[in-house]
């Protein structure tokens, strides 16, 4: 019998049924901004070519390749539809922690390591777990050669954004003996 294994969902990756469901999402979207009632080749369009991109790229896609005559109204409703394909892929990655009964790989104040890539750039980073989002499977990862605040200083909260971590999946971290 195969092995089941916990993955991260993305566009790519859903079954027909829940890639119908995000599809019916975004064609819905279309149709309150088109007001047209058909707009399947277009929801197919964008999230097989880059659902990620923003309101004004979509509809350039749109008068180009299917004909909308779009206007300046138009655009920030088209931006939304980034959010709402991030929105579907959040709720299906908590429906999949959920079911796999995926569990942090460490605790708390567990010192850790995992890779990084930037630029074209991987680095090693090293850290300690300071934060746990089972919801996500991700951990807050504090590290101090990144500048990041210690998270023991409660007074600089308060200071608006301040960084005490870099958010990690729990499959990307490498506990550290020592």
């Amino acid at each position: 019998m195969e092995e089941i294994v916990f993955y991260r969902p993305t566009v790519d990756n859903l079954s027909e049924l829940r890639r119908a469901e995000l599809k019916e999402v975004v064609e819905a979207r279309l149709r309150t901004i088109a007001d047209n009632d058909n707009c399947e080749d277009e929801a197919d369009y964008i999230l097989a070519h880059g659902y990620c991109r923003d309101g004004y790229q979509i509809a350039r896609v749109l008068e180009d390749d299917f004909g909308w005559d779009v206007d300046s109204s138009m655009i920030d409703d088209l931006d939304m539809i980034n959010s709402d394909v991030r929105d579907f892929l959040e709720k299906e990655l908590r429906r999949r922690v959920a079911f796999f009964k995926v569990t942090p790989p460490c605790g708390i104040g567990t010192r850790v390591a995992f890779e990084r890539r930037h630029r074209g750039t991987t680095t090693l980073l090293i850290g300690y777990v300071i934060g746990i989002d089972r919801d996500l499977a991700e951990a807050t990862v504090y590290v101090e050669s990144e500048g990041h605040l210690p998270p023991n200083m409660p007074f600089m909260r308060s200071m608006g954004s301040v960084t005490y971590g870099i958010i990690v999946n729990y499959e990307s971290l490498y506990g550290i003996e020592y």
